[in-house]
């Protein structure tokens, strides 16, 4: 599948933009990395800009509701048993159940709440999907990453 096959023309293009800023990348890979277990859900996976930093854990689980991003990655990924790349909205309910079948341990969420309109319902989700454990990694534009814990409330997450 070619890049230029994805969707949204704006998506895609800030997608192509944020694939070629490697710094950037891997500094929000820096800041998440100790907070990371063995077992990574990626909420808003995209065309996987992020997902290629965690290849070396036991299992990536990329989420995404573009269907036209989920084969874009899978298609990238295909060689890598470890990853598995799911269509779904964290929002609902058939999408935790979905990845009730992952043993997740850590949830990363990367410039992506502040497009889902009901973000309280996406973090509650994340702590269904995970341990109660490890934190999720929720970043959003301008913000450094809060490390927020499945078992801290919704509403305790800093403002969007």
């Amino acid at each position: 599948m070619e890049f230029a096959e994805l969707d949204d023309p704006i998506g895609r293009e800030t997608l192509r933009r944020m694939a070629s800023v490697d710094r950037y990348n891997r500094w929000i890979y820096d800041e998440i990395a100790p907070y990371a277990g063995r077992r990574l859900l990626e909420v808003g996976c995209g065309i996987g800009n992020m997902t290629s930093y965690f290849l070396g854990l036991d299992e990536v689980v990329g989420l995404d509701r573009l269907p036209s991003s989920v084969r874009y990655v899978r298609a990238a990924f295909a060689d890598r048993p470890n990853v598995h790349i799911c269509e779904g909205d964290i929002t609902t309910r058939d999408t935790v159940a979905q990845l009730a079948g992952h043993r997740l341990d850590t949830v990363m969420c990367l410039n992506v709440l502040e497009h889902i309109e009901d973000h309280q319902t996406a973090l509650r989700h994340t702590g269904r999907t995970a341990d109660a454990g490890r934190p999720a990694a929720p970043l959003r534009p301008g913000r450094r990453v809060h490390a927020w814990h499945p078992g801290q409330r919704a509403g305790a997450f800093p403002p969007l």
